[in-house]
């Protein structure tokens, strides 16, 4: 008697078994699907942000260039100005440095 009550309770015990491994495989599959979206998007991100940050780089180095061109023209333009600021700027800094 005892026993025929564990075999009859046995099948409907293995199929919440399979109902709670089948749950567990879609979850496994979702967070698997979701890993993977996320992944995705950081790495569209990271290069987007990469790219954002060549540009600014370029930018920069352009600017710089043009300044460095600027100062080069002024200092052709008016040597004996250029050559007094210089020696200025020397001596301010100079007297800056020994205190």
């Amino acid at each position: 008697m005892f026993s025929s009550a564990q075999k009859d309770e046995s099948p409907s015990k293995n199929r919440g078994i399979e109902d709670i491994r089948d749950n567990v495989r879609r979850a496994k599959g979702t967070a698997r699907d979701a890993l993977g979206s996320v992944r995705e998007d950081l790495s569209e991100a990271a290069h987007n942000a990469g790219h954002q940050v060549r540009e600014l780089v370029d930018s920069a180095g352009k600017g710089l260039t043009q300044a460095t061109q600027s100062v080069s023209k002024k200092v052709r333009a008016n040597p004996l100005q250029s050559t007094l600021i210089a020696l200025g700027l020397g001596f301010v800094v100079g007297t800056i440095l020994r205190r």
